[in-house]
C-alpha cells in the first residue's frame, strides 16, 4: 500500500514513517522541514500544508495519515493564528487532495485535548468543552473530517491520543523535566501544584494503535479514544523521571494551582474500550510508559539536546 505520513519530520510521523517501512508499506513523507529527495527508502517532499494547493505529493497514495499540526499547546494560546493554520488549515487542505486524488483513507490524529475539563471518564460521545487553540482547532478539524467522509468519499479514523511519551520526544513533560534535572540535579521546578493527572501513552503503542485502525475503517468517520486504561499525577511522572536518572532527594518547587499553564486541562482519564472492543488494546499503563520513555531519553547520547533515537524501542 503507499501511504502517506504528513508532518513526518515531527516526533510521531518520523517514528510512524519508519514503522510503516518495515511492514512493508511505500511510504510518502511530507513535512515542511524536508529537502525533497529520498531517505531510508522513503519518498520525502516539502511542503507547507497550511498553504492552498500545497499536497501534491498525496496523489496517488491509497491512504494518509494526517499528523501535521501546531505541537505547543502554550505557544498557541499567545498566537491564536498558529492553530489556525497548523492545524486547521493543514486539516482542510489534505480533505481538498483526498477529495482530488480519491484517496480512499484518512487517518486524523486528534487529542484528548478536545475534550477539555470534560475529559474525566469521557467517552467518544462525551461532549468536548476545549480549553485551548489547540484543543479548539483540533476539535473544529474532527468536525471537517467526519463532514466530508462518507460511504461515496473517503473513510476516516479520528484517533483522539492522550500524552504520547517516547524516544526521539522533544517537547512535553518528560524531557523538559530530564532537562531541568540535567541542569540542576538537586531541584525541580514544576507547573502547578503536581496533583495534575493525565494519561500518557508510549509511542510505541501508539503506532501500533495507527497501524491497526489503517485496516478498513468502514464508511464514514470512526472515532476512538487511544490511551492506557490509568493515569498518574505529574507528582508522579517527576518520580518516574528521577528514577530513571538515578537521582535521590530532588526537592521540588511547585508553581501552585491546579493548572500548570494557560490553556492545560488539570485532570482527565479517557475511557478507550470502544478501541478495545475494536480489537487494539494498550501494551503499558502510564507509570511504564512513563518510566521507559525517560529511560530512552535520559540514556540516549544526545539526551541533553532532548533527542533520543527513534528505533530506540523499549522491551
Amino acid at each position: 500500500m503507499l501511504v502517506a505520513v504528513t508532518g513526518a519530520g515531527g516526533f510521531i510521523g518520523r517514528a510512524l514513517s519508519a514503522l510503516l517501512t518495515e511492514k512493508g508499506h511505500e511510504v510518502i513523507e511530507v513535512d515542511r522541514s524536508f529537502p525533497e529527495g529520498r531517505a531510508c527508502g522513503r519518498s520525502r517532499f516539502r511542503a507547507d500544508l497550511s498553504l492552498p494547493g500545497s499536497c501534491g505529493a498525496l496523489s496517488g497514495a491509497d491512504a494518509v495519515f494526517h499528523l501535521a499540526s501546531n505541537s505547543d499547546i502554550r505557544a498557541g494560546m499567545a498566537d491564536p493564528m498558529l492553530d489556525l493554520r497548523d492545524t486547521y488549515l493543514t486539516t482542510r487542505n489534505v480533505l481538498d487532495a483526498a477529495e482530488e486524488f480519491g484517496i480512499g483513507k484518512i487517518l486524523f490524529a486528534s487529542s484528548s485535548a478536545v475534550y477539555g475539563t470534560n475529559g474525566c471518564g469521557a467517552s467518544e460521545t462525551s461532549r468536548l468543552t476545549p480549553v485551548s487553540n489547540y484543543g479548539r482547532f483540533k476539535a473544529v478539524s474532527e468536525a471537517e473530517v467526519i463532514e466530508r467522509s462518507s460511504s461515496e468519499g473517503p473513510r476516516s479514523v479520528i484517533l483522539r491520543m492522550s500524552n504520547v511519551v517516547g524516544p526521539g520526544q522533544t517537547r512535553g513533560v518528560v524531557p523538559d523535566f530530564i532537562g531541568r534535572l540535567l541542569s540542576d540535579p538537586g531541584h525541580l521546578d514544576i507547573l502547578g501544584d503536581g496533583n495534575q493527572s493525565k494519561q500518557y501513552i508510549h509511542l510505541d503503542d501508539a503506532l501500533e494503535a495507527m497501524c491497526h485502525f489503517m485496516g478498513d475503517p468502514g464508511p464514514g468517520a470512526s472515532v476512538y479514544n487511544i490511551s492506557p486504561p490509568t493515569a498518574i499525577s505529574v507528582r508522579e511522572v517527576a518520580d518516574l523521571v528521577c528514577g530513571a536518572m538515578g537521582l535521590r532527594d530532588v526537592r521540588y518547587r511547585f508553581s501552585g494551582g491546579a493548572a500548570g499553564w494557560p490553556g492545560d486541562v488539570p485532570r482527565y482519564c479517557l475511557d478507550a474500550s470502544k478501541a478495545k472492543a475494536h480489537g487494539w488494546t494498550c501494551g503499558r499503563d502510564s507509570r511504564e510508559a512513563v518510566s521507559c520513555a525517560a529511560r530512552a531519553l535520559f540514556g540516549s547520547r544526545a539526551a541533553a539536546r532532548f533527542i533520543g533515537p527513534a528505533s530506540m524501542r523499549c522491551p
